[in-house]
């Protein structure tokens, strides 16, 4: 989990979630889906479901939208790697075990993560 989404996740359990908080959610979204990282991706949704569903009445609408641009994000990116992987076949594919990134079978490190296959 990355530092923006551990902060959010933090704050999400001792209840103090704020405005600065979506903020971080989504910009952690952003990065992930820029990354093409499900994972964090997932996280992240996870994490708007649940302060829209335990944040005061006045962060509620804004959590709400985070939630639906969360789920966008994620339809985005598993399209643009289900595109990736029929325009260039199974064959030679392999997923970042550390992000799921799809990756070229003879890559030595994840771009997205840094994950080292070898």
């Amino acid at each position: 989990m990355n530092e923006q989404l551990e902060a959010v996740h933090e704050e999400l359990q001792a209840g103090t979630v704020s405005a600065q908080s979506l903020v971080l959610l989504f910009r952690a979204a952003s990065e992930a889906e820029e990354r093409g990282d499900l994972p964090a991706l997932e996280e992240a949704l996870g994490l708007a479901r649940g302060i829209a569903r335990t944040a005061e009445e006045a962060l509620r609408p804004e959590a709400e939208r985070l939630v639906a641009l969360c789920e966008q994000s994620l339809e985005r990116t598993r399209r643009g790697i289900s595109a990736a992987q029929a325009s260039q076949g199974a064959e030679g594919i392999v997923a970042c075990p550390e992000c799921g990134r799809q990756l070229d079978e003879g890559a030595v490190r994840c771009r997205a993560c840094g994950f080292l296959l070898v």
